[in-house]
């Protein structure tokens, strides 16, 4: 008969024991088996690039697991569903490049697309300062002809995709985008450009290395034009990465988080990393052939990667934008009026930052959208109040108290860029060096800020990725 003593210490010790036995967390043996996870390609992030990596690293015969942590997939692609309609809503990504790689994938996913239409009807667009509510009554619409700022953009072709910047790194590059403006005469322009799509989240563009402005308004973009773009035939661009979901099933990890990293320095496709990946239903270990990382690639994101010298010295060089999106409701704004924000005595009217680009109406009655930009990532308290501030001094009001904001997204950090000087010392080339370093591959908008083209460049980095995991 066993003893109550001998049952007591028995007991008693087990808590050491299993302490000692998962001292490590990256051993196997610590977890259940359902919470091991074994794969070729472990993805960080479940944005544009994560999930559209994921579907074709599977569709390639590649097992992955995607590890995102918001409760959905999609970034910065943001829909909204007006209550008790079934109406949708797109305020964050808006369109998609129309060319084989995007519908291609929109095809893979069963998802129909239809040509762009702009929505919210015919309006009159109102140039003001959205800061003081003083209207420019006497502004000149700027001028839309881009051809000399082509002229200088298709000096750099290597720039439609990554950062493949020959050294020495052309001078123009890292010059303040506002002496580029200067010196090749795009005053003119200016203003346009600050309002482009294309480069919205920028900051204050006058400030941002040319190379980062050149970027985003891209060769690609100038392809954007009426009959190149397309959207969702349901008007709803979240669809595609409901049907992503759909089609990765528990190949998906959302709300979660890599909180460790195992990269060893002389690891091969053979040993991989380890990852210990915080989820809604506690921790998973994730081992993998390669890591695929799209998530925004700041210092802060990249912690729980282990980095060794050579990449913090890289990835430590970033400052970054802010970039926020939204909806609003019961504004008593006057209905057939688009407000574009212009600085009433700032040079080429651009607008200080941080601060809106516009207040617009969408194609449901009554609801506006706005996009805002700030040079540093900000609370998205102090936007929401900024926005807020701003429609009452379009309406003349001294309360917001009756409008709503009916969807509010943050998308910071938006652009990633470093310190001028480090562009003309070969930062740049110094980024690239880095893919396929200790088994990571990096992409996502740090790459490219559209979707289109980021599809294109990630492609051709999954092809590199798929060849080390045969």
């Amino acid at each position: 008969m066993v003893s109550l003593r001998f049952l007591i210490s028995v007991f008693s010790s087990l808590p050491a024991t299993i302490a000692a036995a998962c001292a490590d967390q990256f051993d196997p043996s610590c977890y259940a088996s359902a919470d091991v996870l074994t794969r070729n390609v472990a993805v960080i992030g479940g944005g544009s690039s994560g999930t559209y990596a994921a579907v074709k690293l599977r569709d390639a015969g590649r097992s992955v697991v995607v590890i995102e942590k918001q409760d959905k997939l999609g970034g910065k692609t943001e829909t909204y569903t007006v209550p008790g309609t079934g109406t949708t809503i797109d305020y964050g990504v808006q369109v998609f490049w129309n060319t084989s790689v995007v519908t291609d994938f929109f095809s893979r996913l069963n998802v129909p697309i239809a040509p762009f239409q702009p929505s919210g009807g015919a309006t009159t667009t109102v140039y003001v300062d959205l800061k003081s509510g003083q209207f420019l009554s006497n502004f000149t619409p700027p001028s839309s002809d881009l051809s000399a700022y082509r002229q200088q953009l298709d000096k750099y072709p290597y720039l439609s995709w990554g950062y493949d910047i020959p050294t020495p790194v052309p001078e123009d590059l890292s010059l303040p985008f506002g002496r580029f403006i200067t010196k090749y005469g795009l005053q003119d322009v200016a203003f346009t450009i600050f309002h482009h799509s294309a480069t919205g989240g920028l900051g204050n563009i006058l400030q941002r290395s040319t190379v980062s402005v050149l970027k985003a308004l891209s060769e690609p973009v100038f392809q954007e034009s009426q009959g190149k773009i397309v959207v969702t035939a349901a008007h709803n661009n979240h669809q595609l990465y409901d049907k992503a979901l759909e089609a990765l099933g528990r190949d998906v990890l959302l709300n979660s988080t890599v909180v460790a990293a195992s990269r060893p320095a002389n690891s091969s496709a053979s040993t991989g990393v380890r990852l210990v990946v915080k989820t809604p239903t506690g921790n998973k270990l994730v081992i993998a052939s390669q890591i695929l990382f799209t998530a925004p690639q700041t210092i802060d994101n990249l912690s729980p990667f282990d980095l060794d010298r050579t990449e913090r010295l890289v990835f430590s060089q970033f400052n970054a934008t802010g970039f926020y999106a939204g909806l609003l409701n019961n504004t008593g704004l006057p209905t057939g009026h688009s407000f574009i924000n212009a600085g009433l005595s700032t040079q080429y009217h651009i607008p200080s930052t941080p601060g809106l680009y516009h207040i617009q109406p969408t194609a449901v009655q009554g609801i506006w959208s706005f996009w805002y930009t700030s040079d540093s990532v900000l609370p998205e308290a102090t936007v929401k109040r900024e926005v807020l501030a701003a429609v009452n001094v379009l309406t003349n009001s001294s309360s917001s108290s009756g409008v709503e904001i009916l969807a509010f997204a943050n998308h910071s950090p938006y652009l990633l860029y470093p310190p001028a000087e480090q562009i003309s010392q070969g930062f740049y080339s110094n980024l690239e060096s880095l893919q396929g370093y200790r088994n990571t591959w990096y992409t996502g908008g740090l790459f490219e800020p559209a979707a289109g083209p980021l599809w294109v460049f990630t492609q051709a980095l999954i092809e590199k990725i798929a060849a080390t995991v045969q």
